[in-house]
């Protein structure tokens, strides 16, 4: 925008010129709000004898716009030279109040063909780098105080009675977020947040990396933004109790520095009417006063079930509900600042189908594989003074705990402690494999009588010499009682296997019947048979059915999903006979080749009874010097 002399401002071209420059500034705002604009006066008229060919270029688009002034209706003969001028008041004020100017910058740096120029350019440029230090400081005041920033310091006082003088010396200067009154009870403050971190949780890999993401947007959401990225509304975290969901919910917290809020869903609804959905808009309009910001509600299946149309309390549950959709969905946002909602249930499958579509993503935390566990094992041993646990008790033991969370690991270890405690020992293998056998069957139950040891010994040798045999080496083998079992085999647990083959099931029904053929070995076909296989033969039992009914691994049935066709699996007719008694063929065929079995391994499972008679239980490298390969 080009202004002239002082002729110029009833021209109609100057009306003209302004209009332009205010429709020009409304279609920056609309196409970039809140960009700030400043116009640019030049000032300089160049020295001719100083013209070079930019000086040409110049003068040559001057003399244009001057032919083009003086061309128009009403121009004067001032006009046939050239010249430049600083935009005056008129049309600066013109200019702010159209459009939203910021200001003006004035500058005689046109171009390198007078001999001042760098000077004129340093100017220049010092002009541009104050205007963009003002921009910064006004953006990150408005930032911070959205957020509610605010400067946060130390003070240390040093009192010099003989000069009768107070020096306050101001240190750790650092941003703290400032929390009203009526929240205070409600956030979690900067010196109270977490320390927790994504290294530190074990396992849950997935969800570890979705939950990253959360916290990059956060700390960079203009680079997501311009990728067309919206924030994330909401993650929903499901999984079993103790598999470390509200440890991933803290680690937010610790990643991240938005303001967080930590609520349980059964605070929501209390005995007062209409208290459910009241509570909800406070939590939002809490967290939108301080967004950007988490909002971590755990448990949420108290108040997320499926709706019903019921009344009473489950009418007040619903009315909560509907609250967290509709404050979800955003309406009464006042800012553009996200809400992130983390939510934790252990029930996903309960939650009302509306909910859960109000979440970007639903992450399955999944219980810990093998090496989260030994990992884990080995950090609480080596946490515990004086520990005396070996590195070969830790890896069998993570191997044994398959299926169990961090959460069972922990109470493991710290039962595996007062053991220790209470015989003023350190913490040994002993104490953990005795804590986790509490854990997982109960406490052990008393000796029974000599013949009934040596029968259940036998019994469980015979569980062993199977497994062995078929390639399942075992973790260990007891005659140790507890809960319902008078003694057990445990096998090595394949936690990546995802399906079984036809002789792998066989194995594993020849395994089950392992016992009871060595108890018809040693004592004959009716002596043999005792009280102690009926978890055998309900396990033998499952596999040979779902061989016929599911897999289609039976000739006589053929390759048919029986289960399909029947509905119930105990349901009656002749096709459910015919499933039983193909399912009797199988377990009576691996049966006697467990009998077979053991009569050619006859000594070896006699080594092995005698010595667990001797020591009550075996580990897999006792097994081995006792049987051999």
């Amino acid at each position: 925008m080009r202004t002239v002399d002082q002729g110029a401002d009833y021209l109609p071209l100057y009306a003209r010129a302004l209009e332009d420059g205010r429709n020009i500034l409304h279609k920056i705002q609309e196409r970039f709000p809140g960009t700030p604009v400043y116009l640019l006066s030049f000032m300089a008229q160049a020295n001719k004898e100083q013209k070079g060919d930019e000086g040409a270029f110049i003068d040559s688009m001057m003399q244009t716009l001057t032919l083009d002034l003086a061309n128009a209706p009403g121009s004067s003969a001032e006009l046939s030279e050239p010249r430049r001028r600083a935009i005056d008041d008129e049309l600066f004020l013109a200019c702010v109040r159209a459009g939203g100017a910021r200001g003006v910058i004035i500058t005689n740096f046109v171009g390198t063909y007078k001999p001042d120029w760098e000077d004129q350019r340093d100017r220049f440029l010092e002009s541009l780098l104050t205007i963009t230090q003002r921009l910064y400081r006004e953006r990150m005041a408005l930032k911070l105080a959205r957020e509610r920033k605010v400067l946060v310091f130390e003070t240390a006082a040093d009192m010099d009675k003989d000069n009768r003088t107070l020096t306050i010396r101001l240190r750790d200067f650092h941003l703290g977020r400032a929390v009203d009154a009526s929240d205070a009870g409600e956030m979690v403050e900067d010196v109270q947040r977490p320390s927790t971190r994504f290294e530190d949780i074990l396992g849950a890999a997935e969800a570890k990396n979705a939950l990253k993401f959360v916290v990059d947007w956060l700390r960079d959401p203009k680079r997501y933004k311009a990728m067309g990225i919206r924030p994330p509304k909401g993650i929903l975290l499901a999984g079993p109790p103790g598999t470390g969901k509200t440890m991933l919910a803290r680690a937010i917290a610790g990643e991240s520095d938005c303001a967080y809020i930590e609520k349980s869903a059964t605070s929501f609804v209390t005995i007062w009417q209409g208290s459910g959905p009241q509570n909800v808009r406070y939590l939002f309009e809490r967290a939108r006063r301080y967004a950007p910001a988490i909002v971590f509600i755990d448990e949420i299946d108290a108040i997320g079930t499926t709706r019903s149309g019921g009344m009473g309390a489950a009418r007040a549950q619903e009315e909560t509900l509907n609250a967290i959709l509709t404050e979800m969905d955003g309406f009464g946002a006042a800012n553009q600042a996200p809400v992130i909602v983390l939510a934790a249930t252990n029930l996903p499958d309960r939650l009302d189908e509306a909910l859960k579509r109000r979440f970007d993503r639903t992450i399955e935390v999944d219980k810990p594989d093998r090496t989260a566990r030994l990992l884990f094992l080995e950090r609480a041993v080596a946490s515990r003074k004086d520990s005396e646990v070996d590195r070969a008790t830790l890896e069998r033991l993570a191997g044994q705990t398959a299926g169990m969370t961090i959460a069972d690991l922990e109470r493991i270890i710290h039962e595996a402690a007062i053991m220790g405690a209470q015989q003023d020992r350190a913490l040994c293998a002993e104490h953990i494999e005795e804590a986790f056998e509490k854990a997982r069957m109960g406490e052990a139950k008393g000796r029974p009588d000599d013949e009934t040891l040596e029968r259940i010994a036998r019994h469980e040798a015979g569980h062993a010499m199977i497994a062995w045999l078929g390639g399942n080496l075992p973790v260990q083998v007891t005659i140790v009682g507890r809960g319902g079992a008078g003694g057990f085999m445990e096998r090595e647990v394949d936690e990546n296997r995802i399906l079984y083959t036809k002789p792998q099931i066989e194995q594993l029904i020849r395994e089950s019947m392992g016992g009871r053929a060595a108890e018809i070995l040693y004592y004959g076909e009716d002596a043999g048979l005792s009280t102690g296989v009926g978890s055998d033969l309900r396990h033998a039992t499952q596999w040979a059915m779902r061989m016929v009914q599911e897999f289609g691994m039976n000739a006589e049935v053929g390759h048919l999903a029986v289960t399909d066709v029947t509905g119930n699996r105990g349901s009656d007719g002749p096709l459910s006979a015919q499933v039983a008694g193909q399912a009797r063929i199988i377990v009576d065929e691996q049966m006697q080749k467990a009998l077979a079995l053991l009569k050619e391994k006859e000594s070896d499972l006699n080594a092995l009874a005698t010595e667990l008679l001797r020591k009550n239980r075996l580990t897999c490298d006792e097994i081995k010097a006792i049987i051999g390969k």
